[in-house]
């Protein structure tokens, strides 16, 4: 027994109408019977919890019987150089862009351009960011000197004496003691010490002589307002804490922060930002964040079959840092990062040789204002400063937010209607498709279309242009001429177009015969109050955008109109079926050159932007 649905979707076909009651309770018995099923099965063994003892793993069974130990996977890191478009990337490839080192976490070919935030749409991301070149310790400095913020932005510090602003004045002779020049903070000279005032007693290693009041020789030993903080681990920088005067805490910058822990369950002990962790049970990975675990991925799969063992495989990459070049080999794979120069090295055969590459590409020297970066070449960072040349733009009337997407030449079109020219054009740099004929008096479709097919969903999106400017409806004589977007049977001769007409604006134009018109609904009002004397109808817009979007499921077409190409306004949806018994399998461009009783003049549709999607 199967189930019945009313409406198709991932779980197979429907029957397009409402269930009846014995399908309905066919439905839930099934159901039923199912569960039924699912609680007899008498339960088996199960995992009652995994430990984990150095590099391996052990599984401890409900019937206390165990599986194991087994080895923990290592990673291993395959350095791929430069980011390359149209590539294939594998899990744990690691490459650079744009300065950055990024690692692989889910297979896939690269697209054309780089986008660090890329996936396969169903959240699966394709890469993690590994190191950025940022917020490393300025060259230079002598020893002592401690590091200070050189203005309110994050990571911009130098190397200065400690106390700046507090430190002892030049000069002096032995003998002398430091007195208060002023009332100023830290304005002190070094004079002779006179009225036995000299040296307060006591202080301890790294006090400075501060005055207690305005009153001379007032002095005190106290500490260093602008001393280091206290505590701080290896590799931490000196960051501000806040825009307060010397508020500042040692930090750790990702790049330094490269450590994986791992254990049974989430993690609950912060470490430093940028370090990994890895919960041996579920096999999620975390990356510490602002001081908060934050889930990144999971690298459990699905159970497979016991395995043989295999060799021994090869020792992973390890990287290391340091300012300047690598002095002290490792083993050969390992990288070296020069934060001085942002050169970064592989150690082959025992020595690190010449960078094989660097992450902190500069911009070029000189340039004046005004210039812009330009390629000089396809090499990397092969660029400098020119100046920019006047013009550009699109030259298709409506603007439109990137260059037209011109449609197919004339060839590749069928025309049809009495008196219908379809010929090519081109606008300056833009080029397009045009239909035109003569006005008549009656109705008279003409166009050109093409086979389209309507078995899955798609999106039209047409821009036109219409010459000269539609005629009123003649003093309410109900005339339809207008022009748009096709939408045609087989036969060739019946359909719909949508677009703008003067009979409302904007709507869409129903024919059965070439000759045969109707209106088949507006989706504004009549534009022109029904008299060719009222000069509303002038609003009628004369270069316009239409899209369609067709939902084979639903079986309906949603229109949508815009003036530019880029604001849109939602216009109707109509069910080509339901409402006219229609089955499309053409698109194109149509115009009904019905001219009204205003006599015959040459009407022209043009199309520079088609685009199906």
């Amino acid at each position: 027994m199967t189930i019945v649905f009313r409406t198709a979707g991932a779980w197979g076909p429907g029957q397009g109408a409402d269930l009846t009651a014995p399908q309905v309770d066919e439905n839930f018995y099934e159901l039923l019977t199912r569960v039924a099923d699912l609680e007899s099965v008498p339960a088996g063994v199960g995992i009652d919890y995994i430990s984990v003892s150095g590099a391996s793993f052990t599984v401890h069974l409900t019937d206390h019987s165990i599986e194991g130990p087994f080895p923990l996977p290592v990673a291993n890191w395959t350095f791929r150089g430069e980011w390359t478009a149209s590539t294939p990337y594998v899990i744990n490839d690691v490459f650079q862009f744009g300065g950055s080192l990024y690692i692989v976490i889910f297979a896939h070919t690269s697209a054309a351009t780089f986008d660090p935030n890329a996936n396969d749409g169903l959240g699966h991301d394709y890469y993690l960011l590994v190191l950025t070149p940022y917020a490393i310790l300025p060259v230079g400095g002598d020893a002592s000197q401690v590091l200070t913020k050189h203005s309110g932005a994050d990571f911009d510090v130098f190397w200065a004496n400690s106390g700046v602003a507090a430190s002892l004045p030049a000069g002096g002779t032995a003998g002398q003691a430091l007195l208060k020049h002023s009332g100023a903070d830290y304005d002190t000279v070094w004079a002779d010490n006179i009225a036995g005032n000299g040296l307060p007693a006591g202080g301890t290693a790294a006090q400075i002589l501060a005055k207690l009041s305005s009153t001379d020789y007032a002095a005190a030993w106290v500490d260093s307002p602008v001393g280091l903080p206290a505590g701080g681990l290896t590799a931490q920088v000196l960051s501000k804490h806040s825009g307060a005067d010397y508020d500042a805490e040692w930090t750790t910058p990702d790049e330094v922060a490269t450590t994986w822990y791992s254990a049974n369950g989430a993690p609950t002990t912060l470490f430093n930002d940028g370090d990994f962790y890895l919960d041996a049970i579920t096999g999620n990975v975390y990356k510490q964040i602002a001081s908060v675990w934050v889930l990144q991925l999971n690298i459990k799969g699905p159970a497979g079959a016991a395995g043989s063992n295999g060799t021994n495989g090869l020792n992973g990459s390890t990287w290391y840092s340091g300012n300047g070049a690598p002095s002290t080999t490792h083993a050969d794979g390992d990288f070296y990062i020069d934060f001085l120069t942002g050169d970064y090295y592989r150690q082959t055969s025992g020595a690190w040789g010449s960078p094989v590459g660097n992450i902190t590409p500069a911009l070029p020297t000189g340039g004046t204002t005004g210039q812009v970066l330009t390629k000089n070449s396809g090499t990397n960072f092969d660029a400098s400063w020119q100046t920019p040349s006047g013009g550009g733009g699109s030259e298709f009337w409506p603007p439109i937010n990137g260059a037209p997407t011109a449609p197919p030449t004339i060839a590749s079109w069928t025309s049809f209607g009495s008196g219908v020219t379809a010929e090519d054009f081109t606008a300056g740099s833009t080029a397009g498709v045009r239909v035109r004929a003569t006005t008549t008096g009656s109705g008279n479709i003409i166009g050109i279309y093409k086979t389209q097919s309507f078995g899955s969903n798609f999106t039209i999106t047409a821009g036109f242009r219409i010459r000269p400017f539609m005629l009123p409806n003649n003093g309410g004589g109900g005339v339809i001429n207008g022009a748009g977007l096709l939408f045609m049977e087989a036969s060739a001769t019946s359909g719909v177009f949508f677009g703008q007409y003067t009979k409302a604006g904007i709507g869409r134009i129903k024919f059965t015969t070439l000759t045969t018109v109707s209106e088949g609904a507006a989706a504004y009002s009549d534009l022109n109050g029904g008299s060719p004397s009222n000069a509303a109808w002038l609003a009628v817009p004369l270069e316009f955008y239409i899209r369609a979007v067709w939902n084979q499921g639903a079986g309906t077409l949603t229109f949508s109109w815009s003036a530019d190409g880029n604001y849109w306004s939602f216009a109707q949806s109509y069910n080509p079926g339901s409402t006219d018994s229609f089955t499309f399998t053409r698109i194109g461009l149509a115009m009904n050159t019905d001219g009204g009783g205003f006599g015959g003049v040459e009407r022209s549709l043009d199309c520079a932007h088609l685009n199906i999607a």
